[in-house]
């Protein structure tokens, strides 16, 4: 029952920015394209420009600089040139090695998910290659933190059971429909959660094994929905696959009061036990 996903297209390049008016140096930035979203970050490595020419009117900004020192077709620093870290100098290998880093593990580390990464994780997997620290923002929580998550289904269905502000009592039912979801089918992903298969997921709790009432099919589903609710602020672009489907309301018979005759015996019931003597006053509070 599961469904693949497609590979994610993403492009990257290394360059150094090049401006029409001469600049010193020229830091060496990366620019990764994905999902509609563009990142520019920059390695902490930069070029001297000393012996740059500058050509007018060149379509590309970026070829229309004569550079002594990167060659814009492996977009690599030049073997035998030097690049500076700050105000040191580093060899084009150290360079090299760590722009081959990034093309060598970004497929797997960030664009083998079902969603595409946020760009705080993009901005983590980058600052692990060049050991940069990221700079937070006032306020920024640890859930903001640019730390690589696993954001698949189960994981994240996990960590909801774990950390989902409830009460004990409600965190049973929460499992409980995460159990029914496994039952339902255990290679569940976030892509494969559409209007169709919710429906079909309720025929499913309507007729297994031991088919539940339509109440508790509800109440499942509405379980099921608060995960999703949770888990889209978690993860950047996530679809809502509950605006296709619409949960049935609860429905319950006409209330069944006790007369006060019923009332008065039940008050002065002689009870030895305590626990009952509790449950008895309780219902009367009601």
């Amino acid at each position: 029952m599961c469904e693949n996903f497609k590979a994610m297209k993403y492009n990257v390049q290394f360059f150094p920015e090049a401006r029409i008016i001469k600049i010193p140096f020229a830091p060496i930035n990366i620019d990764i394209v994905y999902s509609g979203l563009r990142i520019r970050y920059f390695t902490g490595f930069r070029l001297s420009t000393d012996s740059w020419i500058y050509i007018p009117g060149a379509k590309d900004r970026k070829r229309s600089w004569i550079s002594d020192n990167w060659d814009y077709k492996s977009q690599r620093v030049i073997n035998d040139c030097k690049a500076f870290e700050g105000k040191h100098q580093v060899s084009a290998i150290h360079v090299n090695r760590l722009l081959n880093k990034v093309d060598g593990n970004i497929n797997d580390d960030l664009f083998k998910t079902e969603l595409p990464p946020t760009r705080a994780i993009v901005i983590s997997f980058l600052n692990g290659i060049f050991s940069k620290q990221q700079r937070l923002k006032p306020g920024t929580t640890e859930d903001d933190l640019a730390s690589k998550k696993d954001i698949s289904f189960w994981t994240m269905y996990d960590r909801y059971t774990k950390e989902a502000k409830v009460s004990p009592a409600r965190r049973k039912q929460i499992k409980v429909t995460m159990n029914h979801l496994n039952g339902f089918d255990a290679k569940l992903t976030f892509q494969a959660v559409t209007a169709d298969k919710l429906r079909r997921f309720e025929k499913y709790l309507l007729t297994d094994k031991k088919p539940k009432s339509k109440n508790s099919v509800s109440g499942q589903l509405k379980k099921f929905r608060a995960f999703w609710n949770w888990a889209k602020k978690e993860i950047t672009n996530l679809h809502y696959p509950f605006e296709g489907y619409s949960i049935d309301a609860e429905v319950y018979g006409d209330p069944i009061f006790l007369t006060k005759a019923e009332m008065d015996i039940l008050y002065n019931a002689k009870l030895t036990d305590e626990r009952l003597k509790r449950i008895r006053d309780i219902f009367l509070l009601q």
